[in-house]
């Protein structure tokens, strides 16, 4: 699209994989306004300017923003270095997220092992329901003491 080259809302959001719903939404919410709206028509017409915005604003949704924290972020009413902040501060939401999902895998492995090692039936369902129940238990109340001491430790190392 060149300066002079306009298209319509539902061009527009078929190039980007959003729904005509969505970039009403956009606009409602003051983040994404279009270039022009025909006023014998009422067609929005996108340009150049907001298709970047667009991919921005859909980048930004990508890493986990706010349509909130996008606004304010594509307003420009923020400095190079909130804008720096800003996206800093989610690389380590991020981060801690990945941490903690990486913990909860452990412990799957954890408990998986330990059922391995138990020497637990193949098949559970054989088991009376309460037996089948209080082992499972076991299984799993044993590891979530492990893990929080193992934590614990690895907190003060």
């Amino acid at each position: 699209m060149n300066e002079r080259t306009y298209v319509r809302i539902g061009e527009i959001a078929v190039r980007f994989g959003v729904t005509v719903k969505a970039l009403r939404l956009y606009e409602k919410k003051g983040i994404l306004a279009p270039a022009l709206i025909d006023p014998r028509t009422g067609y929005r017409l996108y340009g150049e300017e907001q298709a970047a915005q667009l991919g921005a604003l859909l980048e930004l949704k990508s890493l986990g923003f706010t349509l909130s924290d996008i606004k304010e972020l594509l307003s420009g009413g923020g400095s190079g270095e909130e804008m720096r902040y800003a996206l800093r501060k989610k690389r380590i939401a991020w981060q801690d997220k990945r941490f903690f999902q990486l913990a909860k895998a452990e412990a799957v492995d954890k408990i998986l092992t330990r059922i391995e090692n138990s020497g637990v039936e193949d098949d559970l369902s054989a088991l009376p329901e309460t037996q089948r129940i209080w082992l499972l238990y076991q299984l799993l109340h044993r590891n979530s003491f492990t893990q929080s001491a193992e934590l614990g430790e690895a907190l003060w190392l």
